[in-house]
């Protein structure tokens, strides 16, 4: 089943129909046991997985908490010799990835958002085996999610 949706084009503001097909919720939607809005919350002891690396020069820490089945559910992100502005959008990064993977959302879905994302610092990855280069430290967080919950989508 398919259904045409209105999108309102900038330069014309005419309607320009698009063609979504609902059956692709199902590809969408995550696999999981949790009920829509339920949220999976992790015990108060949990394993986590740190990785060290400088991404482009600046020292990063990635820590990844795992749930009582081994599913990455958690994700903080530690910079060095950044300013407070940046490491606070660091923090909300983290955040959002955080809670979207405790509501259900697949690693990989979700570092397929942030992958590719450009600003500085990025460039060549040093001290991790996997990742040689990042295009920001959203990328670098991607890869890592990537890498840790089983491969790239």
């Amino acid at each position: 089943m398919s259904a045409h949706l209105p999108i309102l084009s900038s330069a014309e503001m005419t309607p320009i129909p698009v063609s979504v097909d609902i059956d692709d919720r199902a590809q969408i939607a995550p696999l999981s046991r949790l009920q829509r809005g339920e949220r999976e919350r992790l015990p108060k002891r949990r394993d986590t997985t740190r990785i060290d690396a400088r991404v482009g020069g600046t020292r990063v820490h990635v820590d990844l908490g795992r749930g009582p089945d081994g599913r990455v559910l958690e994700v903080w992100i530690t910079l060095h010799k950044v300013g407070a502005p940046f490491r606070a959008v660091m923090d909300d990064l983290a955040r959002a990835i955080s809670l979207a993977l405790q509501f259900g959302a697949s690693p990989q879905k979700v570092a397929s958002l942030h992958r590719h994302s450009r600003y500085e610092p990025s460039g060549i990855v040093d001290g991790h085996e996997s990742i040689t280069t990042a295009t920001s430290i959203s990328d670098f967080v991607a890869q890592v999610l990537e890498l840790e919950a089983g491969g790239r989508p």
